[in-house]
């Protein structure tokens, strides 16, 4: 088997497996969680991917293309990624910050039982200490 035949199984074997995975942990997760469960733990995971999602802008997919192209040097790629992931992630923590202490605040007034907002607010506890 010549090299690229050898990784591309390689490559091909590790995704069926990551996928394999996750639908384990998905399955597991429903049945132990239950709706409302999962659907806190959706909302928990939510936040941050869209964070990160948002916060990186291709700048990883701009760095593997300059790297390659040899149009700047490493110095300069390097420089340019810290900066904007400093600049980046103080604003979206900012914001990520600001919706918290909405949410914190529309906690302390009272909740049906049966609302979702009653179940978040009995995932986190107390949040008076944010």
């Amino acid at each position: 088997m010549n090299s690229i035949s050898k990784n591309s199984a390689i490559t091909f074997s590790s995704q069926i497996l990551i996928f394999v995975l996750g639908l384990a942990t998905s399955i597991i997760l429903a049945r132990a969680l239950g709706p409302k469960g999962k659907g806190m733990y959706t909302l928990l995971i939510l936040i941050p991917t869209v964070m990160l999602k948002l916060g990186s802008l291709g700048i990883e997919a701009a760095n593997v293309y300059f790297t390659g192209s040899k149009k700047y040097k490493i110095e300069d790629i390097v420089s340019n990624s810290l900066l904007s992931s400093i600049l980046l992630g103080s604003i979206l923590f900012l914001l990520f910050f600001k919706k918290i202490t909405e949410i914190k605040l529309s906690f302390n007034r009272k909740l049906p039982k049966d609302s979702i907002g009653y179940d978040v607010k009995a995932c986190f506890g107390n949040l008076d200490n944010f």
